[in-house]
Order: C-alpha cells, then sequence, then structure tokens
C-alpha cells in the first residue's frame, strides 16, 4: 500500500443521511452467488500467497523478473477460471507499448501477452550537479551567492526531466489562495494580481493566525492552507517555475533536514509514468533559515517575522516582488526506465442491457523489492520484503473473486485487474484509468480493491470508500448480512492510498476492502506465515458478494462527495465500535 495525501473536503451538514451508514441492512442478497461463493477457498488462498511472497520472488519490485513471474501466474490463474484476456487482436493497444520490452530471462512470458496492459516507468534521482545561486544587482554590478544541495537547502521533485531555470523572487506570503473572507496572498496590498509568470515563488509552510484556534482559517480546517503541495500546484497553474517553501519563524520548529528527514532523502527514487509527460510537476525548494535570512534580510531588508505578524494581525496580505534578485535552479536527474505490466482479464456480463457497465475488481501484486523504496526500516535495506499481507493477500483474493464470477455470471460485465506498480505511486492504476481503460471510464458503475486483507483482528475489516458513497457502503452492508463481520468506516484518509484512488478522482464510486496496517508493512517481517486466511477468505466473501449485488442490481451506486460534519460522525461510530469490539 502506498500513502499519498486526502482528498478536498466541503463542510455542511445533512443530519438526516446519517442513518443510512448506522442502519442495519436486512435487505436479501440477489440469488445465484451461491456456486460462486463455494469456490472461495481459504486453502487455495494459502497456497496463492506462499507462491507470490516467497524469498524466490524477491519482493515483487515493478520492472523486475520476479515482478514479470507473479504477472504470469495471476494470467494463468484468470486464463484457467475461463476469463477473456483483455487484449487479443481485435483491442488495438496504443501505440506507447511500441518500446515495451520485457525484462526478462524467462522465455515463454509472450504466452500471456494477452492479458497485460504494458506500460514503462522512468526512476530517477537527484545527482550532485543540483545548484542553487541567489544574484542581487547593484548600482556597480551584482553579488552572487551560490549554495550546497544537502547543506544549505533539499529539493523535492518528481517531474522526471531536467530543470534549469534563471527567474526573479515573488513572496506570496503564506501560499493562501481561497482564504476566508476572500483572504489571497496572490495579490498585493492594494488588492492587484501577483504575476507569477515565470517566476519563483516563495511560500510559508503554514496559515494565516495559525496560534489562534479561535481564528476562521483554524475553524475552517481546510486542506488548502495545511498541505504545501496544493499550494504549490496552484502557483505552477499561475506561471510558476518552482516554489520555495519556508519555515515560518513565527515558530519553534526543527531545522529543515530534520523536520523533513523523511521526505527529503537525497537518494530517493522518484518514479514516473513515461505515457504521461505532459502532467507538469514544479519543483520545491527546502531551503534552510541562512538562505531565508539573506534573501529577505541582507538583499532587501525586510523581516520575514515582521510580514507574517502584519498579515496574521490586519489578514491583509503582504505580498511582493523581491527587487533586483533573481535565482538560478539546476536540477540534474539520473535516468533509468522500467518496464512492467497490469494482468487484466474480462468477463462478459449475461444481460443484453447491462453488458455495456462494468464493475472492476482489483488488488496490486508488486511490492518493494528489496526495500530500494519504500522500506521503513533503513536499516534492513537489502533483505527481501516478500510483501504477503502488502499485497500478496489482495492478489490471492482477486484471483478467488475471477474463478467466482467465472462460476456465478453477472448481468453486468466485469474486469479483473492485477495493478503493478502502485508502491511506486499508483501508477498501474493511473495508467489504467488515465492512459487506456479496457472498458470506458464512464461506463465504469464501481471498483471493489482488496489491498491488504489478512492480518489483525478476525472480525474487524475497515471499509474504504465511505467518504464518497452512500450507496456503495450500503452496498457491503447487505453483502455483510451473510458474512457477520464487523464493519469500520474511520479510514478516510486512505481514500488515496491504494488503487482505488485513480477512479475516485473520475468520480467512480468505489469500496476498498483493508484488514489495518501492522508493525510488519513494509519490512522484510511481512511473510505468508503471519496471516489470517480464514479471515482473508471472509473479506473475499464479503468482496464477492459485494461485487454480485453491484453488477447485478439494476440501480447503480452514485458518487457524492460526504461533507465533513458527516464524515466526523461516520469516523465517530466506528471508533466506538471498534473500542467496545476489541474490549470483548
Amino acid at each position: 500500500m502506498e500513502f499519498p495525501l486526502i482528498m478536498k473536503n466541503k463542510i455542511y451538514y445533512i443530519p438526516i443521511l446519517l442513518f443510512s451508514f448506522i442502519q442495519i441492512i436486512n435487505a436479501q442478497v440477489l440469488p445465484g452467488y451461491e456456486d460462486g461463493l463455494k469456490t472461495i477457498s481459504a486453502k487455495e488462498l494459502k497456497q496463492y500467497v506462499y507462491f507470490l511472497a516467497d524469498d524466490s520472488m524477491k519482493g515483487r519490485a515493478a520492472g523486475s523478473d520476479e515482478n514479470l513471474l507473479a504477472a504470469m501466474f495471476i494470467a494463468e490463474k484468470f486464463r484457467e477460471a475461463g476469463l477473456s484476456p483483455a487484449f487479443p487482436d481485435k483491442y488495438n493497444r496504443k501505440k506507447e507499448e511500441s518500446d515495451y520490452k520485457a525484462p526478462l530471462k524467462i522465455s515463454n512470458a509472450g504466452l500471456y501477452d494477452e492479458f497485460f496492459q504494458k506500460f514503462t516507468l522512468q526512476k530517477t534521482k537527484l545527482t550532485e550537479n543540483c545548484t542553487l545561486s541567489v544574484t542581487q544587482k547593484n548600482e556597480v554590478g551584482s553579488v552572487e551567492v551560490s549554495y550546497e544541495m544537502g547543506k544549505d537547502f533539499f529539493i523535492k521533485y518528481s517531474g522526471g526531466e531536467d530543470v534549469k531555470y534563471e527567474a526573479p523572487m515573488v513572496f506570496l506570503g503564506y501560499g493562501i489562495f481561497d482564504g476566508e473572507n476572500g483572504y489571497s496572498d496572490f495579490v498585493d496590498s492594494d488588492g492587484k494580481e501577483i504575476d507569477l509568470k515565470d517566476k519563483i515563488a516563495v511560500m510559508v509552510d503554514s496559515y494565516p493566525q495559525a496560534n489562534d484556534t479561535a481564528s476562521a482559517f483554524s475553524i475552517a480546517n481546510k486542506i488548502e492552507y495545511r498541505i504545501f503541495k496544493h499550494k504549490a500546484k496552484y502557483a505552477l497553474d499561475k506561471g510558476a517555475l518552482a516554489v520555495f517553501s519556508v519555515q515560518s519563524p513565527l515558530f519553534q520548529e526543527a531545522p529543515v533536514d530534520i523536520k523533513y528527514d523523511k521526505t527529503l532523502d537525497l537518494a530517493e527514487r522518484v518514479y514516473t509514468n513515461l505515457h504521461e509527460r505532459e502532467r507538469k510537476e514544479i519543483p520545491v525548494i527546502y531551503p534552510t533559515n541562512k538562505i531565508v535570512k539573506e534573501i529577505f534580510e541582507h538583499m532587501c531588508d525586510k523581516d520575514l517575522k515582521s510580514l507574517l505578524t502584519k498579515i496574521d494581525t490586519e489578514l491583509k496580505p503582504q505580498s511582493f516582488e523581491f527587487p533586483n534578485i533573481s535565482v538560478s535552479i539546476k536540477i540534474d536527474l539520473e535516468y533509468e526506465t522500467l518496464n512492467t505490466q497490469n494482468v487484466i482479464a474480462y468477463l462478459e456480463g449475461s444481460d443484453p442491457a447491462l453488458k455495456d457497465e462494468v464493475v472492476v475488481f482489483s488488488g496490486h501484486y508488486d511490492h518493494v523489492g528489496i526495500g530500494e523504496y519504500g522500506a521503513l526500516d533503513k536499516s534492513r535495506i537489502g533483505e527481501v520484503h516478500n510483501g504477503a499481507d502488502d499485497n500478496a493477500s489482495g492478489t490471492s483474493g482477486l484471483i478467488e473473486l475471477a474463478q467466482a464470477f467465472s462460476v456465478s455470471k453477472p448481468k453486468r460485465s466485469a474486469i479483473f485487474i492485477g495493478f503493478s506498480a502502485e508502491e511506486n505511486g499508483l501508477l498501474g492504476s493511473k495508467f489504467y484509468v488515465r492512459n487506456q481503460p479496457v472498458f470506458p471510464i464512464e461506463k465504469t458503475v464501481a471498483i471493489i480493491n482488496l489491498d491488504m486483507i489478512g492480518r489483525n483482528a478476525p472480525e474487524l475489516v475497515w471499509v474504504g470508500g465511505a467518504f464518497y458513497g452512500r450507496d456503495i457502503i450500503e452496498t457491503a452492508k447487505q453483502a455483510n448480512s451473510l458474512v457477520g463481520m464487523e464493519l469500520l468506516y474511520n479510514i478516510g484518509f486512505l481514500g488515496n492510498a491504494s488503487d482505488q484512488a485513480p477512479f475516485l478522482h473520475e468520480d467512480i464510486p468505489a469500496i476498498f476492502f483493508f484488514a489495518g496496517l501492522h508493525d510488519d508493512y513494509h519490512t522484510p517481517d511481512d511473510d505468508a506465515d503471519k496471516l489470517d486466511y480464514n479471515k482473508m477468505k471472509r473479506i473475499t466473501d464479503l468482496a464477492f458478494l459485494s461485487g454480485w449485488i453491484l453488477t447485478n442490481q439494476e440501480k447503480k451506486p452514485v458518487y457524492v462527495d460526504i461533507p465533513m460534519d458527516e464524515r466526523s460522525e461516520i469516523v465517530k461510530d466506528s471508533v466506538k465500535r471498534q473500542r467496545k469490539f476489541e474490549k470483548k
């Protein structure tokens, strides 16, 4: 499982709708599922996990031979179930695949090409040749000051291409673009819009009146105030070339290299999809206080603390362009390309009208290899990270779902996808949604995703998607009337943490079944002998029955962005039930 940021929220309250999340569903599951449900076996789930999470599979890192072997295994199971390949000759795959070459010592991978959706990743890493300098012009010439990466500044950048800019600097206060009572840092003190085109934006990583819990900014609690990535994206949209993320002098904060020690790793590998080069990313520069002080105080005779205090007191922007100051930035990258593949099978629906719509079933089969990326214990990089729970468990459940639906055929069509490169940033599911959906996205009714379904208390399962669809959660509850697990919904922040996220971004309802985190997550200790295979079977049963409802009922689930107050009630109810259950 991979952990990006949560989605935008709107705050308002609809109390009458809370009932639908806490009522007990007594409706009957549509008949016809019985034979398919019988095929789901704890014994088979265990066999699949032990194969996928064996030491010989070396952690199934995207682009590795072992990743390809896992893909072949999944494709063979889809074929045994009698499912159709997603890419027979009648499908015209996009031209981007022409450069794909399997990372092979394996001679028979071509037997499964019909099931493979192939795509190419680019792996980049910052080199020691990255530079930053600030130049100030004066009456007699100019003064240039150069700084050292890793000592004076750090870089966060996932654009996948070298960068070289020389541009003027603009101070944008806290970088607020949609503030309370119309406040915006993207205008000056006279209300005139700041021109950011081809300039470097300097923004403080905080928000106005952050020390005042009664402030409208604190009460609103908007994601745009608290997550710098959103501010940087807005600056990019306004034409900025790069962004400086500056620490607030109003707080006692740890130095940059300590505060961001887990996110500013100079050895970090960044993975991007070569098929999405048009999607721009903005470089974020994290300067130390040394650079900030030299720019503000020594070069333009301004005090950052005073500027922020004035903003907090008057709630008026103090944005300006630095006079006679320019910044030179050079970002130099090492490049490597990796080829990998999603594994996709298709089952045509039995109903002449409904078969033109599809429900997606998924689970990612890649993991973090030997911990070159994603390892939580840096001291154990180099050891095999088997990823039994993450996500050989969900992959095994996906195979069982494919077999079950091949026996109990649904009215709507079904797509079964083993996603690769999830651990690299959901790149497999993003490629499917953005570049090459087998079925049109507008005809995709819902997705059911399985990720980490094998650990923790036997009765507990978390159900993601509750914040983006009332109908689909009712579906899970109805299915659970035949399974009897304790369904919890307090994982809203994980809405973007697995392969359902790209679908949610397209307003497609999702159910994300998840058994919870544990101490072995992303370590070499996530092994097959630690999984609860009976629990895995029950969650797979739950996924099958939920999918049976979605593929057979006439009504389609509706995507709804649930209001914040209603989400809070859902979480409170889940936490209360979780605590009560765990006391038993």
